[in-house]
């Protein structure tokens, strides 16, 4: 009875915020008629709407959406949108978009190169610095440092586009250890493996060993 009249509630908020084509789509889902998702661009649309009102709740708005995607997890390009429009209404901080990210993603890490063209997407909108950069990575990866070889996939996903320079990229891989050091070994792996993929000469693969050490 208690979910019945929160749906109730719901709708009658979307009725009068959504055009009469997105309602029936969202009500036609809510009441399970059709047991289909509903359009990647109605659940922007309902994130617009919920983000928008006084008594917000994430949680109840990540429900929501995970309802209306038939209990799936949001394609990448759908949560990445959502974020914005949340971050667009709310005073979100990097750790709150990560976690919401990772709910939409059903409570699961989002495989590395995935995680890059998340940041990508964001970053277009959000403008994050370095450091918001590999903490928005490692929350998409459940706080877990990456794996060398995958630090160095990460380094080359994103140093081009955002055109870093090698003092951010080592600031990037450092963050992507969550800020240990590096063993002696895995440094060198890194460095090199950096090095060779973004063509560093040997002045920039010395600052790079420079600045992870």
């Amino acid at each position: 009875m208690e979910e019945d009249n929160g749906n109730a509630e719901t709708l009658t908020l979307f009725q009068s915020s959504l055009s009469p084509q997105l309602f029936e789509e969202v009500s036609h889902s809510l009441s399970e008629l059709d047991g289909k998702a509903v359009e990647s661009s109605t659940l922007i649309e309902v994130a617009k709407v919920l983000s928008s009102q006084p008594d917000f709740d994430v949680q109840e708005l990540n429900n929501l959406l995970i309802r209306l995607n038939c209990g799936k997890a949001l394609e990448p390009s759908t949560s990445i949108e959502v974020a914005k429009e949340l971050s667009s209404e709310v005073d979100f901080d990097v750790q709150e978009i990560s976690d919401l990210l990772i709910r939409l993603n059903h409570g699961k890490t989002f495989e590395p190169m995935t995680s890059v063209e998340v940041v990508k997407g964001l970053d277009t909108d959000l403008d994050f610095d370095v450091q918001e950069i590999s903490d928005l990575l490692i929350g998409l990866n459940c706080g877990i440092p990456f794996e060398p070889l995958t630090m160095v996939e990460v380094a080359r996903g994103l140093a081009s586009d955002l055109d870093f320079d090698v003092q951010q990229v080592s600031d990037l891989l450092i963050g992507l250890n969550c800020g240990d050091p590096f063993e002696p070994l895995t440094l060198v792996e890194v460095a090199n493996g950096v090095a060779l993929e973004l063509d560093f000469d040997v002045q920039e693969l010395s600052d790079l060993l420079n600045g992870l050490n």
